[in-house]
Protein backbone atom coordinates (compact mmCIF):
# COMPACT_ATOMS: atom_id res chain seq x y z
CA UNK A 1 0.00 0.00 0.00
CA UNK A 2 1.12 3.67 -0.47
CA UNK A 3 1.22 6.04 2.16
CA UNK A 4 -2.24 7.74 2.55
CA UNK A 5 -3.17 11.14 1.50
CA UNK A 6 -1.20 13.97 2.13
CA UNK A 7 -2.24 17.35 3.47
CA UNK A 8 -2.42 19.60 0.46
CA UNK A 9 -2.64 22.40 3.11
CA UNK A 10 -1.71 22.82 6.53
CA UNK A 11 -4.52 21.37 8.26
CA UNK A 12 -3.36 19.03 10.87
CA UNK A 13 -3.25 21.61 13.44
CA UNK A 14 -6.63 23.11 12.85
CA UNK A 15 -7.99 20.31 12.62
CA UNK A 16 -6.61 18.77 15.84
CA UNK A 17 -6.13 15.42 13.86
CA UNK A 18 -2.20 13.84 13.40
CA UNK A 19 -0.72 12.81 10.34
CA UNK A 20 -2.37 9.80 8.44
CA UNK A 21 -0.74 6.35 7.96
CA UNK A 22 -1.17 3.90 5.67
CA UNK A 23 -3.64 1.55 4.29
CA UNK A 24 -6.87 3.76 4.52
CA UNK A 25 -7.26 4.00 8.62
CA UNK A 26 -9.83 6.38 9.79
CA UNK A 27 -8.48 9.25 12.09
CA UNK A 28 -9.59 8.95 15.17
CA UNK A 29 -13.12 10.91 15.79
CA UNK A 30 -13.58 10.96 11.94
CA UNK A 31 -16.39 9.40 10.37
CA UNK A 32 -15.35 8.29 6.70
CA UNK A 33 -17.46 8.11 3.55
CA UNK A 34 -17.03 6.26 0.62
CA UNK A 35 -18.64 7.83 -2.70
CA UNK A 36 -21.44 6.69 -4.08
CA UNK A 37 -21.14 8.00 -7.69
CA UNK A 38 -18.14 9.96 -9.59
CA UNK A 39 -18.14 10.26 -13.15
CA UNK A 40 -16.11 12.30 -15.95
CA UNK A 41 -18.51 14.24 -18.95
CA UNK A 42 -16.81 15.33 -21.55
CA UNK A 43 -17.53 17.46 -24.91
CA UNK A 44 -15.51 17.61 -27.90
CA UNK A 45 -16.05 21.38 -29.10
CA UNK A 46 -15.34 20.19 -33.03
CA UNK A 47 -18.44 17.35 -33.31
CA UNK A 48 -20.86 18.57 -30.64
CA UNK A 49 -20.57 15.00 -29.01
CA UNK A 50 -21.44 14.85 -25.34
CA UNK A 51 -19.82 12.11 -23.73
CA UNK A 52 -21.02 9.81 -19.79
CA UNK A 53 -18.72 7.69 -17.52
CA UNK A 54 -17.56 6.48 -14.67
CA UNK A 55 -14.28 6.51 -16.60
CA UNK A 56 -12.90 3.02 -15.44
CA UNK A 57 -10.87 3.48 -12.75
CA UNK A 58 -9.85 7.03 -13.54
CA UNK A 59 -11.34 10.15 -14.29
CA UNK A 60 -10.03 13.82 -15.66
CA UNK A 61 -10.46 17.16 -16.11
CA UNK A 62 -8.82 19.11 -19.01
CA UNK A 63 -9.94 22.21 -21.41
CA UNK A 64 -7.54 22.31 -24.33
CA UNK A 65 -10.03 24.25 -27.09
CA UNK A 66 -11.35 21.11 -28.38
CA UNK A 67 -12.15 19.10 -26.01
CA UNK A 68 -13.71 20.24 -22.59
CA UNK A 69 -13.91 17.32 -20.06
CA UNK A 70 -15.42 17.53 -15.92
CA UNK A 71 -14.81 15.15 -13.11
CA UNK A 72 -17.38 14.62 -10.47
CA UNK A 73 -17.80 12.94 -7.21
CA UNK A 74 -20.84 12.49 -4.56
CA UNK A 75 -21.21 11.03 -1.28
CA UNK A 76 -24.17 10.32 0.53
CA UNK A 77 -25.64 12.63 2.86
CA UNK A 78 -25.51 12.00 6.41
CA UNK A 79 -27.75 12.58 9.15
CA UNK A 80 -27.83 16.00 10.84
CA UNK A 81 -25.40 17.64 8.82
CA UNK A 82 -24.72 20.90 10.77
CA UNK A 83 -23.18 19.11 13.32
CA UNK A 84 -20.71 18.56 11.12
CA UNK A 85 -17.59 20.53 12.57
CA UNK A 86 -14.53 19.42 10.36
CA UNK A 87 -14.86 18.34 6.83
CA UNK A 88 -11.64 16.85 4.44
CA UNK A 89 -11.57 15.48 0.85
CA UNK A 90 -9.23 12.79 -0.11
CA UNK A 91 -8.51 12.60 -3.75
CA UNK A 92 -5.45 10.70 -5.55
CA UNK A 93 -3.87 12.18 -8.27
CA UNK A 94 -3.07 9.30 -11.31
CA UNK A 95 -1.56 12.11 -13.96
CA UNK A 96 -0.45 15.33 -12.95
CA UNK A 97 -1.35 18.19 -15.39
CA UNK A 98 -3.10 21.75 -15.83
CA UNK A 99 -4.44 23.12 -13.08
CA UNK A 100 -8.09 22.11 -11.30
CA UNK A 101 -10.60 24.43 -10.00
CA UNK A 102 -12.48 21.96 -7.26
CA UNK A 103 -16.05 23.24 -6.70
CA UNK A 104 -18.84 21.95 -4.65
CA UNK A 105 -21.95 21.12 -6.60
CA UNK A 106 -25.66 19.81 -6.86
CA UNK A 107 -26.28 15.84 -6.41
CA UNK A 108 -26.08 13.43 -9.15
CA UNK A 109 -26.67 10.06 -10.73
CA UNK A 110 -23.83 8.24 -12.02
CA UNK A 111 -25.72 6.27 -14.44
CA UNK A 112 -27.70 9.90 -16.21
CA UNK A 113 -24.95 12.02 -16.21
CA UNK A 114 -23.75 13.61 -19.23
CA UNK A 115 -22.09 17.22 -20.60
CA UNK A 116 -25.15 18.31 -21.59
CA UNK A 117 -26.97 17.53 -17.94
CA UNK A 118 -23.64 17.81 -15.59
CA UNK A 119 -24.83 18.91 -11.89
CA UNK A 120 -24.49 22.81 -11.45
CA UNK A 121 -22.03 24.68 -9.55
CA UNK A 122 -22.41 26.02 -6.04
CA UNK A 123 -19.27 27.08 -4.44
CA UNK A 124 -15.51 27.58 -5.68
CA UNK A 125 -13.27 25.52 -3.22
CA UNK A 126 -9.74 25.55 -4.66
CA UNK A 127 -7.61 25.58 -7.73
CA UNK A 128 -5.54 21.92 -7.35
CA UNK A 129 -2.39 22.60 -9.04
CA UNK A 130 -0.28 19.16 -8.68
CA UNK A 131 2.92 18.31 -10.04
CA UNK A 132 3.21 14.87 -9.79
CA UNK A 133 0.84 12.01 -8.85
CA UNK A 134 0.18 11.05 -5.87
CA UNK A 135 -2.62 11.79 -3.00
CA UNK A 136 -4.16 15.05 -1.72
CA UNK A 137 -6.45 16.13 0.83
CA UNK A 138 -8.12 18.85 0.65
CA UNK A 139 -10.44 20.86 3.70
CA UNK A 140 -14.02 21.05 2.15
CA UNK A 141 -15.63 22.05 5.29
CA UNK A 142 -17.03 25.39 4.99
CA UNK A 143 -19.10 23.88 1.45
CA UNK A 144 -20.08 20.33 4.08
CA UNK A 145 -21.45 22.93 6.36
CA UNK A 146 -23.59 24.50 3.52
CA UNK A 147 -24.96 21.28 2.72
CA UNK A 148 -22.72 20.19 -0.20
CA UNK A 149 -21.77 16.74 -0.75
CA UNK A 150 -20.83 16.35 -4.31
CA UNK A 151 -17.48 18.20 -5.75
CA UNK A 152 -16.82 19.20 -9.67
CA UNK A 153 -13.35 19.19 -10.62
CA UNK A 154 -13.07 21.50 -13.45
CA UNK A 155 -10.27 21.63 -16.35
CA UNK A 156 -8.48 24.70 -16.52
CA UNK A 157 -5.61 23.92 -19.21
CA UNK A 158 -4.76 21.65 -22.24
CA UNK A 159 -2.58 18.86 -20.18
CA UNK A 160 -5.45 16.51 -18.67
CA UNK A 161 -5.07 16.01 -14.59
CA UNK A 162 -6.43 12.84 -13.74
CA UNK A 163 -8.01 10.98 -10.22
CA UNK A 164 -8.19 7.85 -9.44
CA UNK A 165 -12.19 6.93 -9.18
CA UNK A 166 -14.48 4.80 -6.64
CA UNK A 167 -13.61 1.93 -8.82
CA UNK A 168 -9.68 1.78 -8.57
CA UNK A 169 -9.25 -2.05 -7.45
CA UNK A 170 -6.93 -0.28 -4.51
CA UNK A 171 -9.19 1.34 -1.79
CA UNK A 172 -5.99 3.52 -0.54
CA UNK A 173 -6.51 5.47 -3.63
CA UNK A 174 -10.24 5.83 -4.21
CA UNK A 175 -11.92 9.19 -3.62
CA UNK A 176 -13.03 9.32 0.24
CA UNK A 177 -14.57 12.28 2.29
CA UNK A 178 -13.69 12.70 6.41
CA UNK A 179 -16.14 14.58 8.82
CA UNK A 180 -15.51 15.35 12.38
CA UNK A 181 -18.89 16.03 14.12
CA UNK A 182 -19.36 17.95 17.35
CA UNK A 183 -21.10 17.59 21.04
CA UNK A 184 -24.60 18.82 20.74
CA UNK A 185 -25.36 21.52 24.14
CA UNK A 186 -28.38 22.72 24.73
CA UNK A 187 -29.48 25.98 25.87
CA UNK A 188 -30.03 25.72 29.82
CA UNK A 189 -33.46 25.68 30.95
CA UNK A 190 -32.78 28.49 33.31
CA UNK A 191 -32.42 30.72 30.27
CA UNK A 192 -36.17 30.95 29.47
CA UNK A 193 -38.25 31.53 26.09
CA UNK A 194 -41.86 32.52 25.55
CA UNK A 195 -44.01 30.91 22.92
CA UNK A 196 -44.30 34.71 21.78
CA UNK A 197 -42.14 37.37 22.81
CA UNK A 198 -43.13 40.31 24.63
CA UNK A 199 -41.86 43.58 25.95
CA UNK A 200 -42.43 42.81 29.50
CA UNK A 201 -40.25 39.43 29.49
CA UNK A 202 -36.40 39.97 31.07
CA UNK A 203 -33.94 40.40 28.38
CA UNK A 204 -31.80 37.20 28.24
CA UNK A 205 -28.67 38.84 25.82
CA UNK A 206 -26.38 38.28 28.69
CA UNK A 207 -27.50 35.19 29.69
CA UNK A 208 -27.93 33.58 26.02
CA UNK A 209 -23.79 35.47 25.33
CA UNK A 210 -22.55 33.92 28.23
CA UNK A 211 -23.48 30.18 27.41
CA UNK A 212 -22.73 30.60 23.72
CA UNK A 213 -19.04 32.04 25.10
CA UNK A 214 -18.82 28.68 27.84
CA UNK A 215 -18.47 26.64 24.52
CA UNK A 216 -15.98 24.99 23.08
CA UNK A 217 -14.82 25.59 19.49
CA UNK A 218 -16.42 22.30 17.32
CA UNK A 219 -19.85 22.68 19.52
CA UNK A 220 -23.48 22.90 18.21
CA UNK A 221 -25.23 25.62 20.39
CA UNK A 222 -28.84 24.37 20.31
CA UNK A 223 -32.17 26.37 21.18
CA UNK A 224 -34.96 24.99 22.16
CA UNK A 225 -37.94 24.55 19.71
CA UNK A 226 -40.15 27.41 18.71
CA UNK A 227 -39.47 29.24 21.78
CA UNK A 228 -38.90 33.20 21.65
CA UNK A 229 -36.18 34.93 23.53
CA UNK A 230 -35.79 39.12 24.18
CA UNK A 231 -32.05 39.99 23.22
CA UNK A 232 -31.70 43.99 23.38
CA UNK A 233 -28.08 43.81 22.18
CA UNK A 234 -25.67 41.77 19.71
CA UNK A 235 -25.40 38.43 20.46
CA UNK A 236 -21.44 38.13 19.11
CA UNK A 237 -19.98 35.30 17.87
CA UNK A 238 -15.73 36.77 17.90
CA UNK A 239 -13.15 34.83 17.30
CA UNK A 240 -14.80 31.73 17.59
CA UNK A 241 -13.91 28.11 15.07
CA UNK A 242 -16.68 25.76 13.96
CA UNK A 243 -19.55 26.40 15.88
CA UNK A 244 -22.64 26.05 15.38
CA UNK A 245 -26.23 28.19 16.22
CA UNK A 246 -28.86 25.66 15.73
CA UNK A 247 -31.84 27.94 15.87
CA UNK A 248 -34.44 24.97 16.26
CA UNK A 249 -36.97 27.54 14.85
CA UNK A 250 -36.76 30.09 17.57
CA UNK A 251 -36.50 33.59 17.65
CA UNK A 252 -34.13 36.51 18.97
CA UNK A 253 -36.58 39.61 19.17
CA UNK A 254 -35.55 43.09 20.41
CA UNK A 255 -37.82 45.96 21.42
CA UNK A 256 -35.86 48.64 21.89
CA UNK A 257 -33.37 50.53 19.84
CA UNK A 258 -30.75 48.73 21.36
CA UNK A 259 -29.74 51.94 23.56
CA UNK A 260 -33.34 53.25 24.74
CA UNK A 261 -32.21 56.31 26.34
CA UNK A 262 -33.44 56.70 29.57
CA UNK A 263 -33.13 60.82 30.11
CA UNK A 264 -35.12 63.33 28.47
CA UNK A 265 -32.27 65.96 28.25
CA UNK A 266 -32.55 66.39 24.42
CA UNK A 267 -29.60 64.45 23.52
CA UNK A 268 -29.99 60.90 21.50
CA UNK A 269 -28.34 57.98 22.92
CA UNK A 270 -26.49 59.57 26.09
CA UNK A 271 -28.10 57.66 28.58
CA UNK A 272 -28.46 54.02 27.01
CA UNK A 273 -30.23 51.65 29.66
CA UNK A 274 -28.76 49.19 27.31
CA UNK A 275 -24.90 48.82 27.42
CA UNK A 276 -22.37 47.53 24.47
CA UNK A 277 -21.92 43.72 25.05
CA UNK A 278 -18.07 43.74 23.32
CA UNK A 279 -15.57 46.51 22.22
CA UNK A 280 -16.26 45.60 18.94
CA UNK A 281 -19.44 46.91 18.72
CA UNK A 282 -18.60 49.37 21.28
CA UNK A 283 -17.30 52.64 19.11
CA UNK A 284 -20.16 53.06 17.29
CA UNK A 285 -22.97 52.05 20.10
CA UNK A 286 -26.09 51.85 19.25
CA UNK A 287 -25.20 52.17 15.74
CA UNK A 288 -23.37 48.41 15.91
CA UNK A 289 -26.44 46.92 17.17
CA UNK A 290 -27.25 44.20 14.94
CA UNK A 291 -29.57 41.17 16.17
CA UNK A 292 -26.17 38.32 15.25
CA UNK A 293 -22.77 39.77 14.72
CA UNK A 294 -20.56 37.75 13.30
CA UNK A 295 -16.57 38.43 13.73
CA UNK A 296 -12.67 37.20 12.83
CA UNK A 297 -14.47 33.54 12.95
CA UNK A 298 -14.01 30.77 10.73
CA UNK A 299 -16.81 28.01 9.40
CA UNK A 300 -19.43 29.18 11.57
CA UNK A 301 -23.16 28.10 11.15
CA UNK A 302 -26.21 29.38 11.88
CA UNK A 303 -29.31 27.38 10.84
CA UNK A 304 -33.33 27.98 11.42
CA UNK A 305 -32.98 30.94 13.78
CA UNK A 306 -35.72 33.93 13.22
CA UNK A 307 -34.32 37.24 14.18
CA UNK A 308 -36.38 40.48 14.66
CA UNK A 309 -35.55 43.90 15.34
CA UNK A 310 -38.58 45.12 16.61
CA UNK A 311 -38.54 48.27 13.94
CA UNK A 312 -41.33 50.02 12.81
CA UNK A 313 -41.16 50.53 9.11
CA UNK A 314 -41.64 53.47 7.65
CA UNK A 315 -39.66 52.99 4.22
CA UNK A 316 -37.00 55.84 4.88
CA UNK A 317 -33.65 55.33 6.04
CA UNK A 318 -33.41 55.73 9.83
CA UNK A 319 -30.44 56.93 11.64
CA UNK A 320 -29.79 53.54 12.97
CA UNK A 321 -29.26 51.85 9.65
CA UNK A 322 -26.27 49.83 11.15
CA UNK A 323 -28.79 47.73 12.95
CA UNK A 324 -28.64 44.31 10.51
CA UNK A 325 -30.06 41.36 11.00
CA UNK A 326 -26.99 39.42 10.85
CA UNK A 327 -23.17 41.40 10.43
CA UNK A 328 -20.83 39.05 8.77
CA UNK A 329 -17.91 41.46 10.13
CA UNK A 330 -14.19 41.55 9.24
CA UNK A 331 -11.91 38.51 9.19
CA UNK A 332 -14.09 35.71 8.87
CA UNK A 333 -13.84 32.83 6.46
CA UNK A 334 -16.72 29.70 5.74
CA UNK A 335 -19.58 31.53 7.50
CA UNK A 336 -23.04 29.63 6.67
CA UNK A 337 -26.76 31.12 7.06
CA UNK A 338 -28.72 28.32 6.35
CA UNK A 339 -32.48 28.79 7.10
CA UNK A 340 -32.68 32.24 9.33
CA UNK A 341 -35.42 34.54 8.87
CA UNK A 342 -34.76 38.43 9.50
CA UNK A 343 -37.44 41.04 9.90
CA UNK A 344 -37.99 44.29 11.14
CA UNK A 345 -34.63 45.45 11.22
CA UNK A 346 -33.50 49.39 10.96
CA UNK A 347 -30.62 48.52 8.45
CA UNK A 348 -29.86 45.27 6.16
CA UNK A 349 -31.10 41.94 6.53
CA UNK A 350 -27.86 40.38 6.48
CA UNK A 351 -24.55 43.30 6.14
CA UNK A 352 -21.45 41.72 4.57
CA UNK A 353 -18.55 43.40 5.53
CA UNK A 354 -15.06 41.88 5.39
CA UNK A 355 -16.03 38.23 5.03
CA UNK A 356 -14.80 35.63 2.61
CA UNK A 357 -16.75 32.54 1.63
CA UNK A 358 -20.00 33.21 2.57
CA UNK A 359 -23.00 31.31 2.04
CA UNK A 360 -26.59 32.12 2.76
CA UNK A 361 -29.04 30.03 1.60
CA UNK A 362 -32.37 28.75 2.11
CA UNK A 363 -33.58 31.85 4.09
CA UNK A 364 -36.60 34.29 4.27
CA UNK A 365 -36.07 37.84 4.99
CA UNK A 366 -38.74 40.45 5.48
CA UNK A 367 -41.76 37.93 5.67
CA UNK A 368 -42.90 37.52 9.50
CA UNK A 369 -45.61 40.66 10.11
CA UNK A 370 -48.09 40.90 7.29
CA UNK A 371 -48.50 44.48 6.25
CA UNK A 372 -45.60 44.95 9.15
CA UNK A 373 -42.26 43.36 7.54
CA UNK A 374 -39.97 44.83 5.93
CA UNK A 375 -36.32 46.78 6.58
CA UNK A 376 -35.09 50.33 6.64
CA UNK A 377 -32.02 49.30 4.38
CA UNK A 378 -30.96 46.49 2.29
CA UNK A 379 -31.53 43.17 1.58
CA UNK A 380 -28.18 42.31 1.33
CA UNK A 381 -25.26 44.48 1.65
CA UNK A 382 -21.66 43.55 0.29
CA UNK A 383 -18.62 46.01 0.58
CA UNK A 384 -15.84 43.86 0.79
CA UNK A 385 -15.08 39.94 0.79
CA UNK A 386 -14.39 37.29 -1.89
CA UNK A 387 -16.77 34.46 -2.52
CA UNK A 388 -20.05 35.81 -1.22
CA UNK A 389 -23.11 33.11 -2.17
CA UNK A 390 -26.78 34.16 -2.17
CA UNK A 391 -28.72 30.89 -2.84
CA UNK A 392 -32.21 29.64 -2.86
CA UNK A 393 -33.78 32.68 -0.74
CA UNK A 394 -36.64 34.78 -0.51
CA UNK A 395 -36.72 38.74 -0.34
CA UNK A 396 -39.68 40.82 0.72
CA UNK A 397 -40.45 44.57 1.98
CA UNK A 398 -36.61 45.96 0.97
CA UNK A 399 -36.72 49.51 1.22
CA UNK A 400 -33.71 50.18 -0.85
CA UNK A 401 -32.00 47.88 -3.18
CA UNK A 402 -32.69 43.63 -2.66
CA UNK A 403 -28.87 43.37 -3.51
CA UNK A 404 -26.48 46.20 -2.91
CA UNK A 405 -22.36 46.46 -3.26
CA UNK A 406 -21.24 49.27 -2.37
CA UNK A 407 -17.60 49.27 -1.34
CA UNK A 408 -16.90 51.77 1.47
CA UNK A 409 -13.42 53.01 0.39
CA UNK A 410 -11.64 52.69 -3.20
CA UNK A 411 -8.85 49.95 -1.85
CA UNK A 412 -11.77 47.53 -0.68
CA UNK A 413 -11.81 44.60 -2.92
CA UNK A 414 -15.08 42.21 -4.18
CA UNK A 415 -14.51 38.88 -5.59
CA UNK A 416 -16.74 36.04 -7.03
CA UNK A 417 -20.41 37.49 -5.88
CA UNK A 418 -22.81 34.75 -7.11
CA UNK A 419 -26.67 35.39 -6.51
CA UNK A 420 -28.58 32.30 -8.10
CA UNK A 421 -32.41 30.94 -7.86
CA UNK A 422 -33.47 33.14 -5.77
CA UNK A 423 -37.19 35.03 -5.10
CA UNK A 424 -36.99 39.05 -5.13
CA UNK A 425 -40.53 40.09 -4.17
CA UNK A 426 -41.89 43.71 -4.93
CA UNK A 427 -43.03 45.91 -5.31
CA UNK A 428 -40.82 47.99 -2.09
CA UNK A 429 -37.27 48.54 -2.56
CA UNK A 430 -35.81 51.41 -5.18
CA UNK A 431 -33.80 48.66 -7.45
CA UNK A 432 -33.31 44.96 -7.60
CA UNK A 433 -29.38 45.38 -7.70
CA UNK A 434 -27.30 48.53 -7.41
CA UNK A 435 -23.60 48.96 -7.80
CA UNK A 436 -21.77 51.82 -6.70
CA UNK A 437 -18.67 53.99 -5.70
CA UNK A 438 -15.13 52.83 -7.59
CA UNK A 439 -13.30 50.05 -6.20
CA UNK A 440 -11.98 46.52 -7.40
CA UNK A 441 -14.95 44.34 -8.22
CA UNK A 442 -14.94 41.30 -10.10
CA UNK A 443 -16.61 38.41 -10.73
CA UNK A 444 -20.68 39.07 -9.99
CA UNK A 445 -22.77 36.92 -11.48
CA UNK A 446 -26.82 37.19 -11.26
CA UNK A 447 -28.41 33.73 -12.52
CA UNK A 448 -32.20 32.51 -12.44
CA UNK A 449 -33.94 34.30 -10.38
CA UNK A 450 -37.38 35.33 -9.80
CA UNK A 451 -38.43 38.80 -9.54
CA UNK A 452 -42.32 39.24 -8.60
CA UNK A 453 -43.61 41.83 -8.37
CA UNK A 454 -41.05 44.44 -8.86
CA UNK A 455 -39.54 45.01 -12.13
CA UNK A 456 -35.62 44.90 -13.60
CA UNK A 457 -34.25 47.90 -12.09
CA UNK A 458 -30.33 47.24 -12.19
CA UNK A 459 -27.80 50.40 -11.47
CA UNK A 460 -24.68 49.99 -12.26
CA UNK A 461 -22.95 53.14 -11.72
CA UNK A 462 -19.59 53.98 -11.70
CA UNK A 463 -17.29 57.60 -11.45
CA UNK A 464 -14.82 58.04 -13.07
CA UNK A 465 -15.70 56.29 -16.21
CA UNK A 466 -12.94 54.07 -17.47
CA UNK A 467 -11.62 54.25 -21.48
CA UNK A 468 -12.66 51.67 -23.14
CA UNK A 469 -9.37 51.95 -24.89
CA UNK A 470 -7.37 51.13 -22.02
CA UNK A 471 -8.24 47.87 -19.99
CA UNK A 472 -6.15 49.24 -17.19
CA UNK A 473 -8.46 51.73 -16.25
CA UNK A 474 -11.50 49.41 -15.80
CA UNK A 475 -12.24 48.57 -11.82
CA UNK A 476 -15.20 45.92 -12.47
CA UNK A 477 -14.78 43.01 -14.78
CA UNK A 478 -16.43 39.97 -15.22
CA UNK A 479 -20.62 40.72 -14.81
CA UNK A 480 -22.92 38.61 -16.07
CA UNK A 481 -27.35 38.14 -15.74
CA UNK A 482 -28.57 34.87 -16.87
CA UNK A 483 -31.73 33.71 -16.79
CA UNK A 484 -33.41 35.77 -14.57
CA UNK A 485 -36.63 36.81 -15.12
CA UNK A 486 -39.14 39.53 -14.14
CA UNK A 487 -43.16 39.68 -14.39
CA UNK A 488 -43.58 43.31 -13.72
CA UNK A 489 -43.33 46.40 -16.55
CA UNK A 490 -40.50 48.54 -15.60
CA UNK A 491 -39.54 51.90 -17.03
CA UNK A 492 -37.98 55.64 -16.48
CA UNK A 493 -37.13 58.57 -18.19
CA UNK A 494 -33.42 57.32 -18.77
CA UNK A 495 -35.19 54.61 -21.16
CA UNK A 496 -33.80 51.38 -20.07
CA UNK A 497 -34.17 48.40 -17.54
CA UNK A 498 -30.80 48.17 -16.67
CA UNK A 499 -27.87 50.97 -16.27
CA UNK A 500 -24.74 49.99 -16.67
CA UNK A 501 -21.47 51.66 -17.03
CA UNK A 502 -17.80 50.83 -16.72
CA UNK A 503 -17.57 46.88 -17.15
CA UNK A 504 -15.01 45.35 -18.81
CA UNK A 505 -16.76 41.89 -19.68
CA UNK A 506 -20.33 41.86 -19.63
CA UNK A 507 -22.84 39.44 -20.34
CA UNK A 508 -26.34 39.44 -20.61
CA UNK A 509 -28.24 35.87 -21.66
CA UNK A 510 -32.07 34.39 -21.68
CA UNK A 511 -33.10 37.40 -19.48
CA UNK A 512 -36.99 37.94 -19.87
CA UNK A 513 -38.35 40.90 -18.96
CA UNK A 514 -41.73 43.66 -18.85
CA UNK A 515 -40.98 47.01 -19.88
CA UNK A 516 -44.07 49.73 -19.52
CA UNK A 517 -46.02 50.13 -23.16
CA UNK A 518 -46.00 52.83 -25.19
CA UNK A 519 -42.00 53.70 -23.90
CA UNK A 520 -38.85 53.64 -26.13
CA UNK A 521 -37.54 51.30 -23.44
CA UNK A 522 -34.38 49.40 -23.64
CA UNK A 523 -33.18 46.26 -22.09
CA UNK A 524 -29.22 47.31 -21.19
CA UNK A 525 -27.74 50.81 -21.91
CA UNK A 526 -24.06 49.58 -21.52
CA UNK A 527 -21.81 52.95 -21.57
CA UNK A 528 -17.90 53.01 -21.40
CA UNK A 529 -17.81 49.01 -21.16
CA UNK A 530 -15.69 46.77 -23.17
CA UNK A 531 -16.46 43.26 -24.52
CA UNK A 532 -20.37 43.48 -23.98
CA UNK A 533 -22.45 40.23 -24.89
CA UNK A 534 -26.17 40.74 -24.58
CA UNK A 535 -27.96 37.06 -26.50
CA UNK A 536 -31.31 35.36 -26.26
CA UNK A 537 -33.10 38.06 -24.33
CA UNK A 538 -36.55 38.84 -24.63
CA UNK A 539 -38.48 42.49 -23.13
CA UNK A 540 -41.77 42.48 -23.60
CA UNK A 541 -43.12 45.83 -24.70
CA UNK A 542 -39.57 46.82 -25.22
CA UNK A 543 -38.59 48.48 -28.44
CA UNK A 544 -34.94 47.94 -28.72
CA UNK A 545 -32.44 45.08 -26.60
CA UNK A 546 -29.54 47.15 -25.97
CA UNK A 547 -27.45 50.56 -25.94
CA UNK A 548 -23.76 51.01 -25.93
CA UNK A 549 -22.55 54.38 -25.62
CA UNK A 550 -18.89 54.30 -26.01
CA UNK A 551 -18.54 50.91 -25.23
CA UNK A 552 -16.46 48.83 -27.57
CA UNK A 553 -16.42 44.96 -28.68
CA UNK A 554 -20.37 44.60 -28.84
CA UNK A 555 -22.37 41.30 -29.61
CA UNK A 556 -26.36 40.98 -29.53
CA UNK A 557 -28.06 38.12 -31.18
CA UNK A 558 -31.07 35.93 -30.58
CA UNK A 559 -33.14 39.06 -28.85
CA UNK A 560 -36.59 39.56 -29.00
CA UNK A 561 -38.23 42.91 -28.40
CA UNK A 562 -42.17 44.17 -28.23
CA UNK A 563 -45.26 42.86 -28.14
CA UNK A 564 -45.79 40.40 -29.39
CA UNK A 565 -42.18 39.21 -29.38
CA UNK A 566 -40.61 39.45 -32.47
CA UNK A 567 -36.39 39.35 -33.47
CA UNK A 568 -34.95 42.95 -32.95
CA UNK A 569 -34.02 44.48 -35.40
CA UNK A 570 -31.77 46.82 -33.95
CA UNK A 571 -29.59 44.31 -33.01
CA UNK A 572 -25.73 44.51 -34.22
CA UNK A 573 -25.25 40.57 -34.74
CA UNK A 574 -21.79 38.84 -33.16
Amino acid sequence: MQPRRLLLVALAGLLGVGALSACEPVPDGATAMAPKADAEVSTDDASGASTNGTAGTQMAAVDDGTTTSSAHVAFKVPSEPWTVTSALLELDVTRAGSPVELWSSDPFSESTITWDDRPELLNRITTLAPTEAGPLQVDVTSAVRAGHRAFALIGSGPTPTAFATREDPSDAVRPRLLLWRGEVHDLPAEIEGRDECAADQPDQSAAIQAWIDSLPDGSVARFPAGRCFRTEVPLIVLGRSALTIDGNGSSLEAFTDGCDDQSDDGIAYDDCRYLPPNPVVAHEWPYLNSRVHIEASTNVLVRNLRVDGGFVVTGTITPMEGNHGFRLGAGNRGTVLDGVRADRVQGDYVYVQGSDDSTIENSTFGDDHGALSGNGRQGIGITRGSGVYVRANTFSNVTRSHIDIEPNYTTDVIRDVFVDRNTFNGPSGTAWFSNANDSITEGVHFRWNRLVGMHFNTQILNSPLPDPADPTTYHRRDYEFIGNTSDTPGGNPLGMLARVQGIDGLRFEGNAVVAKPLRDMALVDAKASRDVVVVDNSILNGSEIGRYPGSVGVCESGNQVGNPLGPDPTQQGC
